[in-house]
């Protein structure tokens, strides 16, 4: 979305002057912020798992009436639903609150991939440190932890903004939407418990690896 597209969506569409810096300047976290007509909420879906894990911006203007999302780049999540919508899926007739739950499930099938691929790494990284080896480990288990650690509070923001919806005093859902977005939020607490085990065994695989360091150290010295 260049300047110009997002400056004549925000003018035809009567756009908060909020909405339309936070979409220009970038780099927000998930969340969601109330207007009088609409709500704007911020994703971050994952564009790539490999190597370290990358999140890009898709930012979402979501009314009774209908829905507008800017994004930099092309998202498979915004493609996948377009073909889906043009094959004849229910997410364009059911209203823009199934639209937006549309494009939040698709955003969570990105962090599934993400979550099983941290559980190869560690298992990796379980085999590299229970056998003899000269392969220095600690600063891959340490991007394996920053990672994580990032994982977890998109996560977390992901399950506010959810959690902010279901809220009778601050969104309006019909009894059928409501049951997706309750859906979209007990998968994200089932994403943060798997992140945050990840998390977890990834600090007492730590320990054991320098536990071993050291006996090994020790093991040196004595010889000395």
């Amino acid at each position: 979305t260049s300047v110009d597209e997002v400056s004549k969506t925000a003018r035809d569409f009567k756009l908060h002057q909020l909405v339309i810096e936070t979409i220009l300047e970038g780099g927000e976290r998930p969340l969601i912020m109330d207007f009088d007509e609409y709500s704007f909420i911020v994703l971050q879906p994952v564009t790539s798992i490999v190597g370290d894990p990358e999140f890009d911006e898709l930012y979402v203007v979501l009314s009774k009436k209908w829905v507008i999302t800017f994004h930099k780049n092309s998202l498979r999540e915004m493609e996948d639903l377009r073909k889906a919508i043009a094959s004849g899926s229910k997410a364009a007739a059911q209203g823009p609150d199934f639209l937006f739950y549309s494009i939040l499930s698709r955003t969570l099938e990105s962090y599934y991939a993400l979550s099983d691929g941290f559980e190869t790494k560690l298992e990796t990284l379980e085999e590299v440190v229970s056998q003899p080896s000269t392969e220095p480990v600690l600063g891959r288990m340490m991007a394996v932890r920053r990672n994580v650690l990032t994982t977890r509070r998109v996560l977390s923001y992901t399950r506010e903004v959810v959690a902010t919806m279901l809220r009778e005093d601050f969104y309006d859902l019909n009894d059928e939407d409501e049951r997706y977005y309750r859906d979209a939020h007990f998968q994200l607490s089932h994403l943060l418990e798997s992140v945050e085990t990840n998390r977890e065994f990834l600090s007492d695989l730590r320990d054991s690896y320098m536990s071993a360091v050291s006996l090994s150290l020790n093991e040196v010295v004595k010889k000395l």
